[in-house]
């Protein structure tokens, strides 16, 4: 993957998030909504949810129930980041 795919790849992760709000995105809707726009693998879209939490962009959810399934919620900076790109 190259950079400008990355940088797709992480806008599209941060849109999807901030469109599901205030619900929690997991791996499985993130893939879904992404088939078709770039082809990426299950180890790269995970590495690049937690480049997007350590940034403070995304946070994980917490979950009581199957904790094991991972899912992530928007911040406010994640918000504050979807409106000044204009995607919110």
């Amino acid at each position: 993957m190259n950079a400008t795919q990355r940088e797709l790849l992480r806008t599209e992760i941060m849109r999807i998030a901030g469109n599901a709000a205030p619900n929690a995105v997991t791996l499985r809707i993130l893939a879904a909504y992404l088939r078709g726009l770039l082809t990426v693998t299950e180890p790269e879209l995970l590495a690049e949810v937690q480049y997007l939490v350590g940034k403070g962009l995304l946070d994980p959810a917490p979950k009581l129930l199957s904790p094991e399934n991972k899912a992530w919620l928007v911040t406010a900076m994640g918000r504050d980041w979807l409106a000044e790109q204009g995607l919110e």
